[in-house]
């Protein structure tokens, strides 16, 4: 079944993200305490080719889940389990994250920026 607007290229995307990373980011968020399992499937995959603003907007919605759902105090340690092209991705979904704020988003998502902005050469 193909959505409205939607290829069946970006459909074939759409059901891995919500077949794949979207149940295994459910099934480790909150309460399952395998945030870094869920950060790495969250961040697997971006739909960066497709042209389908519902795969994007869904993909974004399950990383900033992700993120909201990190203690504050594991947060650096999630940044550094990424490669650098995994902190790149990252902080374009944390600038996205900024332009809809929701709830304590912005605060959280201050934190990841802080936590993932390369360091300050002197």
């Amino acid at each position: 079944m193909l959505l409205r607007g939607v290829t069946e290229e970006d459909n074939g995307f759409n059901r891995q993200r919500k077949g794949k990373e979207n149940w295994r980011c459910r099934s480790l968020t909150p309460g399952t305490g395998n945030m870094m399992a869920a950060l790495q499937a969250a961040l697997k995959n971006p739909p960066i080719n497709t042209k389908n603003q519902a795969v994007k907007d869904r993909a974004e919605s399950i990383v900033l889940k992700v993120l909201i759902s990190f203690k504050a105090n594991d947060i650096e340690k999630a940044v550094q389990s990424l490669d650098k092209n995994g902190v790149d991705l990252l902080m374009k979904y944390i600038y996205k994250g900024f332009e809809s704020p929701s709830d304590n988003s912005s605060a959280v998502l201050l934190q990841w920026h802080e936590k993932s902005k390369p360091p300050l050469l002197v």
